[in-house]
Order: C-alpha cells, then sequence, then structure tokens
C-alpha cells in the first residue's frame, strides 16, 4: 500500500515540474503587446519631466474625449428608448 502513495508522490511531482517548467518558459518570452487594441506600451518612470507633464496632458485630453463621447452615447440611446416607448403607448391606445 505504501509502495501506490510513493508512485502516486512521484507522478504528481513530475506533473508539478513539467507545469512550472511552462511557467517559466512562457514568462520569459518577449511578447509584443502593439496590436490593434493596444499601442506600444510607454513606461512614463523613463521619461524627462517635461515628457511626463505632456504625456499627462495628453492623456487627460484623450479620457475627456472618451468621457463624453460616452456620454453622448447614453443620451441618444435614453432619447431613442424614450420616443420607441411613447410610440409603442400611443399604438395600443
Amino acid at each position: 500500500m505504501a509502495f501506490v502513495g510513493y508512485i502516486a508522490a512521484v507522478i504528481a511531482k513530475k506533473t508539478n515540474d513539467a507545469r512550472k517548467e511552462r511557467r517559466k518558459a512562457s514568462f520569459q518570452q518577449k511578447m509584443s503587446y502593439h496590436t490593434k487594441l493596444y499601442k506600444t506600451l510607454v513606461d512614463h518612470k523613463k521619461m524627462s519631466p517635461t515628457e511626463f507633464s505632456s504625456f499627462k496632458k495628453r492623456l487627460q485630453q484623450k479620457n475627456t474625449r472618451s468621457t463624453i463621447k460616452n456620454i453622448v452615447l447614453v443620451l441618444l440611446s435614453v432619447i431613442v428608448t424614450l420616443v420607441l416607448v411613447y410610440n409603442f403607448l400611443e399604438y395600443i391606445k
């Protein structure tokens, strides 16, 4: 009986070692984050203070534009929904 437990422990150790090796290999790969969704990675810690201030300003403008765009889309969808509900209620009468 003890021998069966020993074999199970050896098999578990081998599978765990293989899993660790796969994790190390995938962690050490150089991955490119430049896709259509993600732009190049900007390391703000290596920027000079003037570059960092311009980076912050551009980022703030981008976030402001994105927020305004989202607000407009939500308002338009609410208006369209209200019009559809009103027309539906008028049709039922």
